[in-house]
């Protein structure tokens, strides 16, 4: 059952495009907005002092939405067994 949901989520953002700007937004404010838009369950831990970010990205996929969101705070990003993203300090 576990892999379904990790299975769904990687489709989701393997096929998914999106459109989203940003100015000086703070992370909480990226990841609701997402958290929003794809439906996907999405967790952030450890980024205390992410700072804000700007961006303009147009007919993205999902998942470079991702990269770029968790590089500009310092984070990496992965989907858990259950299909939760989590965004955590980089190792």
């Amino acid at each position: 059952m576990f892999a379904i949901e990790q299975e769904r989520s990687i489709r989701k953002i393997d096929t998914m495009r999106i459109d989203c700007a940003f100015t000086s937004a703070r992370l909480e404010e990226v990841v609701d907005y997402l958290r929003e838009f794809t439906g996907l369950n999405i967790v952030v831990r450890g980024a205390e002092s992410a700072g804000s970010m700007t961006f303009n990205l147009r007919d993205v996929m999902l998942g470079a939405v991702f990269d770029h969101v968790s590089e500009a705070a310092g984070l990496s990003w992965k989907v858990d067994r259950f299909g939760i993203v989590t965004l955590s300090p980089r190792k």
